[in-house]
């Protein structure tokens, strides 16, 4: 991610707690003026300048084991405000716990037993996944009062369709056909109790999809400045096909009217 961002050409610090990882890190970027890698612990991290965007991709879940507090992860999320500028926003991806592959039997990401967090079985010494009100509840009360959901599928690792919340339920938008072709791609690690998209159908119809996604995307801040607007429905990207043929698919709502605009990634 480090990399990627370095080459849109932003101011990128990429801040590890892992002086190995760092290293890596760097080496990656070895050619990017405008990256520069730092590793400290998070919690007396300063930063020089206050940032644009903060990202905390599989970061927030972790907060137990690097964050100090009966609150880590509030600890974390009110740090990670203190660091943006007035219209700074968080992009957070995370797992959700309640998603529907943990439903059919897929072993929790993080501690690799089914059922884990549906159980709620998280301690004080591993990693925690959120439901969305939990989510969306811990950004609240952390400070952040502009919270936006979106939902990639088939997860936030490597998504290749993310949707707003707006979309979800939007007559004449059929989000199964994105969905549908995606989820059985979940099943390489187990043998899933039931056949993923039959059932992501019966979601979708009875307005679920928020609350079963596998992964949220959130965007937060303490303003309520807007990063995407508020006509997107959501993107697919074609990212996996050769490069002169990738592209991005955007979707979007202009007065009750759908549009699909198309550009090349690479």
């Amino acid at each position: 991610i480090t990399r990627f961002l370095g080459e849109t050409g932003a101011g990128v610090i990429a801040l590890e707690g892992s002086l190995r990882r760092a290293a890596i890190t760097k080496a990656r970027c070895r050619d990017l003026d405008n990256v520069t890698v730092i590793s400290d612990h998070f919690e007396r991290y300063a930063a020089a300048e206050k940032a644009d965007v903060i990202i905390l991709t599989g970061v927030l879940e972790y907060s137990n084991l690097f964050m100090p507090g009966d609150h880590p992860d509030q600890e974390l999320l009110k740090k990670v405000a203190s660091l943006l500028n007035e219209n700074g926003k968080i992009f957070v991806a995370i797992e959700n716990k309640l998603g529907l592959k943990y439903w059919a039997g897929a072993p929790e990401d993080h501690i690799g037993q089914a059922f884990y967090g549906l159980e709620n079985r998280y301690h004080q010494n591993s990693a925690t996944t959120y439901g969305k009100e939990e989510l969306d509840q811990l950004l609240k009360d952390s400070g952040f009062l502009y919270r936006e959901f979106y939902f990639p599928f088939p997860d936030y690792k490597f998504p290749s369709v993310v949707l707003s919340e707006k979309s979800l339920d939007l007559p004449g938008f059929c989000i199964g056909n994105l969905i549908a072709p995606l989820v059985d791609s979940v099943q390489n690690k187990f043998y899933p109790g039931f056949t993923m998209h039959r059932v992501w159908t019966e979601v979708i119809r009875n307005k679920l999809t928020a609350a079963l996604s596998n992964s949220f995307l959130v965007i937060a801040g303490v303003s309520e400045a807007r990063v995407i607007g508020d006509d997107v429905l959501g993107y697919a990207y074609s990212s996996s096909r050769q490069p002169e043929y990738a592209k991005e698919n955007k979707f979007s709502i202009d007065h009750g009217k759908i549009s699909v605009t198309r550009k090349k990634i690479h």
